[in-house]
């Protein structure tokens, strides 16, 4: 390490900047570091912090399309209760929904362990010897 790399609380300190500042010129690549034992340390040589900070070269068109930004943010702002809204109703009909399709599915279960109890009775009355019966009462001559 030498007297031109500094820890980050140092390198601001001489730059007139904030920790956090620093931090971010170092995510963004803006100044050379490395990290030593968990500590970034920050080459301030030749480091001007005014062309760090220059501001963007903005015009007045993009004025305008920053208003118009704004705009439409504050509109979707007063747009999210309603949907919050509509969302609150929505979960509550799927709520009824998943409680018609639980008690559709008992009552299914319910008629096919009918069905299958009908189908059980039908195969023993097709197994059930003949009803020898009685004679008819209009067969009385065949004796």
């Amino acid at each position: 390490m030498s007297d031109k790399e500094q820890p980050i609380a140092r390198a601001a300190e001489i730059l007139g900047k904030s920790p956090r500042t620093v931090m971010r010129w170092i995510q963004s690549g803006k100044v050379p570091s490395k990290k030593i034992d968990g500590q970034w340390y920050v080459d301030i040589s030749g480091v001007m912090p005014s062309e760090m900070t220059a501001p963007a070269d903005v015009g007045s068109e993009n004025d305008a399309e920053i208003a118009d930004l704004r705009a439409e943010i504050a509109d979707l702002r007063k747009e999210v209760p309603f949907l919050r809204s509509q969302l609150t109703v929505k979960d509550g009909e799927v709520s009824n929904l998943t409680k018609g399709i639980t008690s559709l599915r008992s009552q299914l279960s319910e008629k096919d362990r009918q069905i299958v109890e009908l189908h059980t009775l039908l195969g023993r009355a097709q197994k059930a010897p003949p009803n020898p019966g009685k004679k008819r009462w209009w067969k009385f001559w065949m004796g």
